[in-house]
Parts: structure tokens; C-alpha cells; sequence
């Protein structure tokens, strides 16, 4: 039975801005040691919010952390380094000496920026490994605390894009947006960024200072089970997600997050705070979701965000999973 080991993470780095100052190598340390920990032969990290200019700087100090320090003989390289004309690249790692295979990158452009750059869609990587037919899409669903209807379109757009019957194995990564539901019979007005301080809604504020207090108590309580728009999607067999699946999470939210100017070593965790200049909800906007195939079995070693990195507002995640595939001809 012919198996892969990948490590998917997703992290939206809020450098749009041509100007914008990057995270530098250190940044990176916890996808090092994950590696190192897991023995794993593909790396794929879906970016949001990064400026095309930034692509390459940043994918040379990534693959410049992978490769120091690891132990293992077939160094990292480069497998895939895309944008294409997009804000959400992609960037798959492999070891050296893997056996060539014919990949393929798709572009899903959905809405486009004032410099016609696309702000929010998919870029998805055919990469057929060990006879799984594999794809990786890293995926920016629309923002905003109301537009379900949406992102679940654009989802389900993204899912038909990649036929059950090519792949074997589809894994989508990226700041899917989806946020905490209000309490039933309530409606949330959340402020945009032109909303000026003292035009907030009251309801909201209260809602966002009970929601964030929580749990930067360690209050979680069942506010994932319970408000979560995308479990309750994934819970209910919303169509757009007919076949996906997501492991347990059991980390904070990971938007609206205080940023803080240096990332702390791997392991120092700082103390939970939330973004109060510009009020969000919190949500676990950044998730990681996968569809199998027949023949295809996966097992899902870790899933998990990392607090150290606080770089920006969000939190990156990260999946470690085992596929196993077999051939079901024989």
C-alpha cells in the first residue's frame, strides 16, 4: 500500500500592500520543527494577503528554515510557487529525488482588487503522489460577518472544479472566513472599517466583549459546537461541502488576533488577547478540510494553530496527515 505523509498549513500574513514588511525566516520556526517531528515528504502553505512582489523573498526564507537543521538526507526543494496574479499563493515543498510526476496548477479568480489583482478565490496544485491522485487548493472565501451565502457558493464552486473521480485525495486549505453565529433570534451588524468608533452598534460590542473575554478567560465552553458557522455547515451536510471532512479542532479562534511585532520563539505562547481597535467576532476563519476517494485512507496525526506566531491578525493552522492508498482494481 503506497503512502504519503503531508504537513498543510494556512496563514492569512496581512501583507497586500506592495510596501508591506515581511516575517522574517524565524517567523517560520514552527513549520521547521513540525516537519522534523513528523518525517513528512510534502509541505504545502497557502498564503492570504500576500502581495505577488513578496512571493519569491518569502518562499526563499521558508525553504531556507526547512532545510536548516533537518536531518534527513534529501534536502527540501521547491515543488510549486504560485500566485497566479493573485493575493493567496501557494507553496508546496517535496524532497529531493522524488520521482518526477506530471503536475498541473488551477486558477479560480472570484473577485478582483481596484489594481486587478484577484483578492479572493482559489489556486489549486495537481500533484499525483505514490498513486494518489492528489490535489491542494488554498482558498480566500468572501469576508464579512453576514455572507454565508457566499463563501458556501463560492465553495461549492471551488469542490466541482475537482471531480471526485480525478482525485483520490483533495485537501482545501486557506481563510475560509466563516465566523461565529449570533445567538438565535439575534442579527449582528458588524462595523466595517469606515464605520467610525462611536456609530458601532451596541448590540455588537456587547456581543464581541462577551465573545472575546471568554476566551481570553479560557472560557470556550461549547461557543465551537454551538456558533461556528462552518461546523454547523459541515454538521448539517450543507451541500457546497457534500464529502469533506475536518478533524477535531481544539484550538482558539484564530481572527481577530492582537499582532504583535515579533514572533515568539516556538512554544512561547503569549497571552490570548483580541484585536480592539477594529472589532471582529472572533472565528476560526482559517481551516483545513479534505475529501477522499475510494481506495484513499487518511489519518490525521495533528490539527492545530500556532499561538507563537503573531505576526498578524490571524493565527496559522496546520494539519499532519498520513494518506494510504489502495489500488481498488486489485
Amino acid at each position: 500500500m503506497a503512502s504519503v505523509t503531508i504537513v498543510a498549513c494556512t496563514w492569512n500574513l496581512g501583507c497586500k500592500k506592495q510596501t508591506a514588511a515581511l516575517p522574517g525566516a524565524d517567523a517560520f520556526l514552527w513549520l521547521a520543527e513540525l516537519c522534523r517531528g513528523t518525517r513528512a515528504s510534502l509541505v504545502a502553505l497557502g498564503l492570504q494577503e500576500l502581495h505577488p512582489d513578496h512571493l519569491a523573498p518569502l518562499r526563499d526564507r521558508v525553504l531556507e528554515v526547512l532545510r536548516a537543521g533537518d536531518d534527513q538526507e534529501a534536502p527540501w526543494e521547491v515543488l510549486a510557487s504560485e500566485h497566479c496574479g493573485s493575493y493567496l499563493p501557494l507553496l508546496v515543498f517535496e524532497r529531493a529525488g522524488s520521482a518526477p510526476q506530471s503536475n498541473q496548477v488551477l486558477s479560480l479568480p472570484f473577485t478582483f482588487d481596484d489594481k486587478k489583482v484577484c483578492s479572493k478565490g482559489c489556486i489549486a496544485l495537481e500533484c499525483p503522489r505514490q498513486g494518489i491522485g492528489l490535489c491542494i487548493a488554498n482558498a480566500h472565501l468572501e469576508a464579512g460577518h453576514g455572507n454565508t451565502e457566499a463563501r458556501d457558493a463560492t465553495f461549492a464552486q471551488i469542490g466541482k472544479c475537482v471531480e471526485d473521480g480525478q482525485h483520490s485525495l483533495f485537501i482545501v486549505l486557506g481563510d475560509l472566513n466563516y465566523r461565529l453565529q449570533g445567538l438565535p433570534g439575534k442579527t449582528i451588524e458588524e462595523p466595517t472599517k469606515a464605520t467610525p468608533p462611536d456609530k458601532r452598534s451596541p448590540d455588537f460590542l456587547s456581543e464581541f466583549e462577551s465573545l472575546t473575554s471568554a476566551f481570553e478567560e479560557g472560557r470556550r465552553a461549547n461557543l465551537f459546537e454551538e456558533r461556528c458557522q462552518l461546523h454547523q455547515r459541515l454538521r448539517d451536510g450543507c451541500p457546497a461541502f457534500a464529502g469533506f471532512q475536518e478533524a477535531e479542532v481544539a484550538f482558539l479562534p484564530t481572527y481577530r488576533r492582537a499582532p504583535v511585532s515579533t514572533s515568539l520563539d516556538p512554544g512561547v505562547c503569549p497571552t490570548v488577547r483580541f484585536d480592539r481597535n477594529e472589532p471582529r467576532l472572533p472565528g476560526w476563519c482559517d481551516r483545513i478540510l479534505w475529501r477522499q476517494g475510494r481506495g484513499v485512507e487518511v489519518k490525521v496525526a495533528s490539527y492545530s494553530s500556532v499561538e507563537s506566531a503573531t505576526f498578524s491578525d490571524h493565527r496559522p493552522v496546520h494539519m499532519v496527515l498520513h494518506a494510504s492508498f489502495k489500488d481498488v482494481e486489485s
